[in-house]
């Protein structure tokens, strides 16, 4: 028994150290994603079609909303695909509206989330937008602007974060409207703790042989 204990303990310890290393250094505080579409044919009719994200779990999903009368016609879509994960965030959403006659279309995606960085990590982080704008707000990172994007990579400092999207638009006759946005938040994992996966792995693989 007690060389049994011996050879296991070298694996359970380094994938202990492993697990610490990489705990998950995000915790949700609330969440709004929402997506929206309203399509008019004037003296026609409307029509107007909206998803909510009813949780935390992925949230990808796409509405339309349609009026047609002869030549006429009024369309509208609004997509959103987001993921929030312990060590990261991705997400991105795009409206688009198209009017042929007198009417409007109208869509947005919308993304408002706060969270909790519990320990300093590096991240990489990158907002890419079109007709759409956003807002940042933390300890490590303030942002907000209705045009810009970026690419970074930063050290984010435990706290509280928030980050929000919109990108209202409205397509009228012959000028259609589209809008887009995308973002990513991703924990960049420190030398020490890859090599602790790995280590722990390769003593994974010999207990199986």
């Amino acid at each position: 028994m007690v060389q049994a204990a011996r050879r296991l303990a070298p694996a359970f310890v380094i994938a202990a150290a492993a697990g610490t290393a990489l705990g998950a250094p995000i915790l949700y505080n609330s969440q709004t994603r929402t997506i929206m579409t309203e399509a008019e044919l004037f003296m026609v009719g409307m029509d107007d079609a909206w998803a909510n994200a009813p949780d935390n779990s992925p949230f990808v999903t796409f509405v339309t909303s349609q009026i047609i009368d002869g030549p006429a016609s009024a369309l509208a879509i609004s997509t959103q695909a987001s993921f929030l994960g312990n060590t990261s965030i991705v997400a991105s959403g795009s409206a688009t509206g198209i009017v042929s006659g007198d009417g409007n279309a109208v869509a947005n995606s919308m993304f408002d989330v706060v969270f909790e960085i519990t320990q300093a990590s590096l991240f990489s982080v990158s907002v890419s937008i079109a007709k759409a704008s956003y807002l940042i707000e933390g300890p490590s990172l303030n942002a907000s602007t209705p045009n810009g994007s970026f690419s970074e990579q930063l050290v984010l400092q435990p706290g509280i974060y928030r980050v929000a999207f919109d990108s209202p638009i409205q397509g009228v006759r012959n000028r259609p409207g589209a809008s887009s946005w995308a973002f990513s938040l991703i924990e960049i994992p420190s030398p020490g703790s890859t090599a602790l996966m790995g280590i722990a792995g390769y003593f994974a693989a010999r207990r199986r042989r």
